[in-house]
């Protein structure tokens, strides 16, 4: 999903991710492992208000979810910027069948990209 961002976030996004985790490296020495990073920077990075009313339990488990997430991001960082290979082949496939003037949604069409897929 971090592909589909516009070329500028992305790039900002990587940037703040590759420090992160650099700082992470050094948890011996500063104490700021990939949970504690999480923590503190999930607010920031996902800022959500909350509804009024809403109860405390509702805004804790948001907190939990979103810190989860850059926790994920933090540990998966180095895959985040590749395209996987299936979706590229789909992708060719569907660019090859529009540039041969056919419809890629025919159920053959679907059986043999599937079956690519799995080869």
């Amino acid at each position: 999903l971090a592909m589909l961002l516009p070329p500028v976030n992305r790039a900002c996004l990587k940037l703040l991710l590759d420090f992160l985790r650099k700082v992470a490296n050094n948890h011996a020495v500063n104490k700021m492992d990939l949970s504690n990073l999480a923590v503190v920077f999930a607010p920031t990075l996902f800022f959500m208000r909350g509804q009024k009313g809403q109860k405390m339990l509702k805004e804790v488990e948001m907190q939990v979810s979103t810190a989860r997430t850059i926790k994920a991001m933090l540990a998966n960082n180095d895959k985040m910027w590749e395209v996987p290979t299936d979706i590229i082949s789909q992708v060719r496939f569907l660019n090859e069948s529009r540039m041969n003037g056919r419809k890629a949604s025919r159920p053959k069409d679907v059986k043999r990209l599937l079956g690519a897929r799995s080869s």
